[in-house]
């Protein structure tokens, strides 16, 4: 599901930010969908 949601919202080599990162998960999607991301816990 957020892989979907990655791509449809941004574009390769944006900026991914996750205000409540928890374990990382969206971090990861947005690792292996070729973004850049910033985590805050």
């Amino acid at each position: 599901m957020l892989n979907l949601i990655i791509n449809t919202s941004s574009n390769k080599n944006s900026i991914v930010l996750d205000c409540f990162c928890g374990s990382g998960t969206t971090l990861t999607s947005a690792q292996i969908n070729g973004r850049k991301w910033i985590g805050i816990d």
